[in-house]
């Protein structure tokens, strides 16, 4: 997926906005980028669905999720979630 999108940093100091050039923010970006991927590879397929769904909720549900309440509405066992999340 290509992104033309501008993206501009910056940041505040002493209560001024300063900004960030873009290669900077750039190098940050990719390390981030390959940080989470990473991240990702140590997922199962079981904990890549359950994570996916616990994020799309945080921004509908505004209350905390259990374990068991995730488990139920994914249809997965409550001991395969407990560990991670």
């Amino acid at each position: 997926m290509r992104n033309d999108l501008e993206h501009k940093l910056y940041m505040g100091f002493g209560g001024f906005r300063i900004p960030i050039p873009q290669v900077l923010s750039k190098i940050g970006a990719d390390k981030g980028t390959k940080g989470s991927r990473a991240n990702t590879d140590l997922l199962s397929a079981e904990e890549r669905k359950v994570h996916h769904f616990i994020v799309m909720k945080m921004a509908v549900v505004q209350e905390p999720r259990t374990g068991e309440m995730i488990a139920s509405e994914l249809g997965v066992s409550p001991f395969s979630i407990g560990h991670r999340f």
